[in-house]
């Protein structure tokens, strides 16, 4: 019985059957899905004019880090014409999200 029950629940909230179904929104758009983050870290090479001269090594300054939250979704969705398939392209967007002072850092928590 629970085995059962519990495909009954996957498959409802899984098969995206079409725009109507119960799971299309989330297939669409999964920001309300656990975040992913991106972290950027640059080096700033100071004194380029130099290096190239060749009057002095090369000096590096640390930029950053950036924050990026990833938002994945699936744009022009087109659907087979036996439902079977669902054609889209990836529409991923990147947000700028920097940690809020006096918060904990999220990737040490």
């Amino acid at each position: 019985v629970i085995p059962a029950l519990l495909r009954h629940a996957l498959v409802g909230d899984l098969v995206v059957e079409n725009q109507q179904s119960k799971g299309y929104a989330s297939f669409a758009d999964n920001s309300a899905d656990p975040p992913v983050y991106m972290v950027y870290t640059f080096w700033n090479l100071t004194n380029a004019d130099a290096v190239l001269e060749g009057k002095a090594q090369a000096s590096y300054v640390e930029v950053g880090p950036y924050y990026y939250r990833k938002i994945e979704t699936h744009v022009n969705a087109t659907f087979s014409t036996d439902g079977r398939m669902i054609t889209s392209r990836e529409g991923d967007m990147y947000l700028y999200d920097p940690p809020s002072p006096g918060l904990p850092d999220p990737f040490t928590v």
